[in-house]
């Protein structure tokens, strides 16, 4: 058997699968092996759980907050059957939660030290970063790459939107309101890297974001008593934006046209329930329904 097969089979439909622990445990050791990118941040690794504990917690657990139900051909139940639906739903969150972690390390050496380059060779340049879901995390890493004198009215960066941005609500929070973590956010020190306005849209029917990011990280905060417990601590930013003392500014995201009459240095809540909306997958919910004028409006108003 190659390692790629077990992977390759989660296609299949779960009563099919080897029907031992051994298998199991096989699998959770290939599908945590697809993280191979540091989290960057305490208030962001709450996935990591999924790699350490129990195979059988892990599995169990997503099963239990999967809404795709388990079956069984003979109508029998089956916990074989309920743990390897967990397992596909382990595997689809460890592709993702490299993914995020990668957007991070890409974001702070990469696209952070080319944005410096750019300003050291064009004095002046006013540049607007802005990024959907994992890609919000991306340009928000790419302000703690900047060169240290990038700040205020010297930082090229005139604006940050983060479109549904699939990390941690809590990332330029100082400190973090999460007994989970103590300190401060992993960006908290680059906000004023933005000579700006901080924007960030969020939908309560992006499913991604207020389901899925929180859920995987039930296993390190196994006391939750509800899934708005877990969104609290380990929510996304596309749930609820920018979560920090003092709180930012909620504006709801309105037509084209509008001028929202952004400062520099606020946070900014868009409140987009009413245009982020459309149920486009039993997964991410509305998390890609982003095609809108009034979402990149935003960051149009705020570069005149």
């Amino acid at each position: 058997m190659t390692t790629r097969r077990p992977l390759r089979r989660s296609r299949r439909r779960a009563s099919n699968w080897p029907q031992d622990s051994a298998s199991l445990e096989q699998f959770h050791a290939l599908a945590s092996g697809l993280v191979t990118s540091p989290p960057l941040a305490p208030e962001d690794a709450g996935p990591q759980a999924a790699i350490t504990a129990d195979t059988a917690a892990v599995f169990g657990n997503a099963a239990a907050m999967s809404k795709i139900p388990a079956s069984s051909a003979q109508g029998i139940p089956n916990p074989f059957t309920s743990l390897w639906n967990g397992a596909e739903q382990v595997l689809r969150t460890m592709s993702y939660y490299e993914m995020k972690n990668r957007a991070g390390v890409i974001g702070r050496s990469g696209l952070g030290p080319m944005i410096g380059q750019l300003a050291a060779a064009s004095a002046g340049i006013r540049i607007h970063l802005m990024g959907h879901s994992f890609g919000a995390r991306l340009v928000s890493y790419a302000l703690s790459g900047l060169p240290p004198a990038a700040t205020g009215a010297n930082s090229p960066v005139r604006t940050l939107l983060l479109i549904q941005g699939a990390f941690s609500h809590y990332s330029f929070a100082n400190p973090v309101p999460n007994f989970l973590v103590t300190g401060p956010g992993a960006l908290s020190a680059f906000a004023g890297n933005v000579n700006g306005p901080l924007l960030a849209t969020f939908s309560a029917a992006d499913r991604a974001c207020g389901w899925w990011y929180p859920a995987a990280s039930m296993l390190a905060h196994r006391d939750a008593e509800s899934v708005d417990d877990l969104a609290a601590q380990w929510g996304a930013m596309g749930h609820d934006g920018y979560q920090q003392s003092p709180p930012g500014t909620t504006v709801t995201l309105a037509a084209q046209g509008t001028e929202y009459n952004f400062q520099p240095g606020i946070f900014y809540l868009l409140d987009a329930n009413a245009v982020i909306c459309a149920d486009l997958s039993p997964f991410s919910g509305a998390h890609s329904d982003i095609q809108h004028a009034q979402v990149v409006w935003p960051i149009v108003d705020a570069s005149h």
